[in-house]
């Protein structure tokens, strides 16, 4: 096995790095802790996340470029400042991640926040290891399916997931547990990775207690993805796929679409925050007859996965002009929902009122003159 230098070591790291700063900002991280916008110090080019209640502030900070994940920064007034990655390492604990390193867990915990694949135990990709990417050994997992009628798992039930959608999507999960976590006897939910012409399982997506996300080691993200095909086995009868970020994303778009979409024509899948196309190209020529359908989230990953969506089908539609196989289409979830299992969590998105220069003028007097009595 043959090792990088450490200052490849570095640059792989700071590659990484960026590449997930483009999806996780500062002030997703600092909601995910806890932290609320301030919204009496107005928004504009900086915005005020407090920790904490109005009588009893544990933390302050002042994050820039609140529309830009890549460019936040934030600092607080008694000089100290950061990144998301500054503001992940002071708070660690909280994230529940693997990762040999601290380094690996940083990545691994903004790898989660943003439905990406995490690291591999051994750092395979952060290192840069010349020895070729390890397949997936089902040999690690314990598997066990689920009984009709068994209640909904906790963790699925805090998702907001009936006992009716669980029991439509039984054939599609199992209970599943790493045999390599000797002090782990409980089981996680283990969604299968196949390819669409397929039941080779080469994978799975994996939730868990406390929002524990993860894949299974070696897991095909760049051909296989979660399959739900609910036409019993019949692609020529198939007339939509859906395609979702993540397999809750996809058991909430179900339930909020429960009498509204015909299932015995259609098919669900999660990519799992994978971005390679094979996998999209793949199910589209499987499912030939079928629209794509884009359902992923209301933000700026879910805009990109449904542009790459529609190109795949497109260029198959055009290596074969005489018969146009693919219509596509969007069903995203509402706006003011960042995606469909929000939806039936009721969960909406916070609306960021842009203050005029009035506004954020007369916040900044008064914050002024507060400080000057004090």
């Amino acid at each position: 096995m043959t090792y990088v230098s450490s200052d490849n070591y570095k640059e792989n790291i700071k590659r990484k790095l960026q590449e997930l700063k483009t999806h996780v900002g500062v002030t997703d991280v600092a909601l995910k802790l806890g932290y609320r916008i301030d919204k009496r110090a107005g928004v504009g080019r900086y915005v005020e996340m407090v920790l904490g209640t109005s009588g009893s502030v544990a933390d302050r900070i002042i994050v820039s470029h609140p529309s830009d994940k890549a460019q936040q920064t934030f600092f607080r007034r008694d000089g100290s400042r950061g990144d998301v990655v500054t503001l992940i390492k002071d708070n660690l604990a909280q994230f529940h991640t693997t990762g040999s390193t601290e380094w690996s867990k940083v990545i691994n915990a903004l790898a989660s926040m943003a439905n990406m694949p995490p690291i591999d135990y051994d750092d395979t990709v952060l290192l840069g290891r010349s020895n070729a990417a390890r397949a997936f050994n089902p040999d690690l997992y314990n598997v066990e399916a689920f009984t009709h009628g068994s209640p909904v798992p906790w963790m699925v039930k805090e998702r907001g997931i009936s006992q009716s959608t669980f029991e439509a999507f039984l054939p599609f999960i199992v209970k599943i547990r790493d045999i390599r976590i000797e002090n782990f006897k409980g089981f996680n939910i283990g969604f299968p990775y196949r390819k669409a012409d397929s039941d080779t399982v080469e994978g799975y997506e994996i939730r868990g207690a406390k929002g524990f996300k993860s894949k299974a080691t070696g897991t095909n993200s760049s051909s296989a993805a979660w399959i739900a095909d609910f036409s019993d086995g019949n692609p020529a009868a198939v007339k939509n796929v859906f395609f979702v970020e993540s397999a809750y994303d996809a058991m909430g778009f179900y339930q909020a679409n429960r009498f509204s979409v015909d299932w015995d024509t259609s098919v669900l899948v999660s990519l799992g925050g994978g971005t390679s196309g094979e996998s999209m190209k793949n199910i589209l020529t499987h499912y030939n007859r079928a629209c794509a359908v884009d359902a992923f989230d209301n933000d700026l990953a879910g805009r990109n996965y449904g542009k790459k969506l529609f190109e795949i089908a497109n260029a198959l539609n055009m290596s074969d002009p005489a018969d146009q196989k693919h219509c596509t289409e969007t069903r995203k979830a509402p706006d003011v929902y960042k995606d469909w299992n929000d939806v039936i969590l009721g969960k909406r998105m916070e609306a960021v009122i842009l203050p005029s220069k009035h506004d954020r003028n007369a916040a900044l007097t008064a914050r002024r003159e507060q400080s000057i009595k004090l």
